[in-house]
């Protein structure tokens, strides 16, 4: 018989572990969307965002592309202390784990986020106005070659250059570097800095425009995002600023019902429903759901349903079996549709640690379909019929 002489053998192996993790299902939007998550559950007012660009070649392209060279995102939470900072890189450490009040719960999200787009993941840190900002980090390329294997200690560091005015007296900067993931699109070619942008502040404004109504700032490089609600039933978006007054839309089903969670039929929590019928002043004519007037209210992108977690957009599509088919019924986008339910009921969702999609359990699905299916197609009579009154005009 062989002895196996005794050794330790590691869980996993951190750096062919943390390279496979990479590719965790985030695209750059949501990766960012968790830093966010993370500012809100620490009581951040203000979360500022700057991105730092430089040309490259990316590929086989021969002309340079300005592409995201460095990604800074600051708050004015409440900090972390050493200890949770030491471990806020962790894979599996939250402060939070499990918590079924607010947003985070899994522990991975921000990491898994952050890792997907860069090499190196930076954080510095505070709680208290006047004490030195803590600072660590780790590095996948120091990990994969041996130089690292467990995270610093924190250490007392200035923040980076141009990136003082990202936090306030207290709270956390989180920079992403070495982010070659948002420097190369699919197609192996560079990734348009701008682009990037307008797709960031576009995911904010609807994901958070909850938050953004309530009056949290969130700003990338000096310009504060407005709220789009695809319920078009909020006054703080930027169709309404500066003696902008577009109508709102009007209320059509607000219904809320509770459900219990399956493997604890004692736990129950309220699930909310929401229809509008979006304003005849945007649909006067069949066929202007895709005209200029209706893109820049991103119109065109409200066909499917939208569902909040904690008030934080998960899921923005075609619900299976709630809603009617939507094959050739562009005027659905003229219905604002949205269901929020909290933390509690996940499972019931199939909420995943990374927070994009939601797919209803069975009965919860069937009892979504009763108060959704035979509204929207009265409502899509309605349209039709006041298209029909300005034809017969």
């Amino acid at each position: 018989m062989t002895v196996v002489e005794n050794q330790t053998v590691p869980l996993i192996a951190a750096d062919k572990t943390l390279l496979s993790l990479r590719s965790s299902g985030h695209d750059y939007t949501s990766a960012v969307g968790e830093v966010i998550d993370n500012s809100l559950q620490a009581n951040a007012n203000a979360i500022r965002c700057r991105v730092a660009t430089t040309k490259k070649t990316i590929g086989g392209n021969k002309k340079k592309t300005e592409v995201v060279e460095s990604l800074a995102m600051g708050d004015d939470g409440d900090g972390m202390d050493i200890t949770v900072l030491h471990n806020c890189l962790k894979l599996g450490y939250s402060s939070r784990y499990n918590d079924r009040a607010g947003m985070g719960r899994f522990g991975v999200g921000a990491k898994m986020g952050g890792i997907s787009q860069a090499k190196r993941i930076e954080v510095w840190s505070r709680q208290t106005a006047g004490d030195p900002w803590m600072f660590t980090y780790i590095d996948l390329d120091e990990i994969e070659c041996g130089d690292m294997d467990s995270i610093p200690v924190p250490v007392e560091l200035d923040l980076p250059s141009g990136c003082e005015d990202l936090v306030g007296d207290t709270g956390t900067l989180v920079r992403w570097s070495k982010t070659d993931r948002l420097e190369e699109n699919e197609s192996g070619g560079g990734r348009r800095a701008d682009t990037v942008k307008v797709e960031l502040v576009h995911y904010t404004a609807r994901t958070f425009r909850k938050f953004l109504d309530r009056g949290i700032i969130i700003e990338f490089d000096g310009k504060p995002v407005a709220p789009h609600d695809p319920l078009y039933l909020m006054t703080s978006t930027r169709f309404h600023l500066d003696g902008k007054n577009d109508p709102t839309a009007e209320i059509k089903v607000n219904e809320s019902f509770e459900f219990a969670v399956p493997s604890d039929p004692k736990r129950k929590s309220r699930v909310h429903i929401t229809l509008t019928l979006l304003p005849k002043e945007f649909r006067m004519k069949r066929g202007e759901g895709g005209n200029e007037f209706a893109k820049e209210r991103r119109i065109p992108e409200n066909e499917g349903i939208s569902i909040l977690r904690a008030d934080r957009e998960i899921f923005n599509g075609w619900l299976r079996d709630v809603q009617p088919s939507i094959d050739g019924k562009p005027i659905d986008r003229f219905i604002g549709k949205e269901i929020r339910f909290e933390p509690d009921l996940d499972e019931c969702f199939h909420v995943r640690n990374v927070k994009k999609g939601a797919e209803p359990i069975e009965g919860l699905r069937d009892k979504l379909k009763s108060l959704i299916h035979k509204s929207i197609q009265d409502l899509r009579k309605d349209i039709s019929s006041h298209y029909d009154a300005v034809d017969r005009q």
